[in-house]
């Protein structure tokens, strides 16, 4: 049985408040896409747009690798002593550091 297309469920358009409060409630305090949408009061399809326009627009556009893999590794020479760490969560950067390694002990 097919559905009368003439019967269109509403559409709500997400304020761009609300947008960042879902974000912020699912990728920062890890609340399901479910719970948050229920919180803010959006429907749950709309949610779960948001969330996965959100993923593919601003976390993924803004990951820069240096490798092929997402957390890579690189062998430490005579040369080349520093590394950098850097912590993201939902496309921001939470914590960087820098660090150098001091002389290496050969066994």
């Amino acid at each position: 049985m097919k559905k009368d297309s003439s019967t269109k469920r509403p559409y709500e358009k997400v304020s761009k408040i609300k947008r960042q409060n879902l974000v912020k409630l699912v990728f920062h305090q890890g609340i399901k896409i479910k719970h948050a949408a229920k919180h803010l009061k959006i429907n749950y399809a709309a949610a779960k747009t948001v969330i996965s326009q959100h993923r593919c627009n601003v976390i993924l556009q803004n990951v820069q690798y240096k490798s092929n893999q997402r957390c890579g590794f690189t062998k430490i020479n005579n040369i080349n002593r520093s590394f950098s760490l850097i912590s993201k969560l939902a496309g921001e950067i939470i914590k960087a550091t820098d660090h150098t390694i001091q002389e290496l002990k050969k066994v």
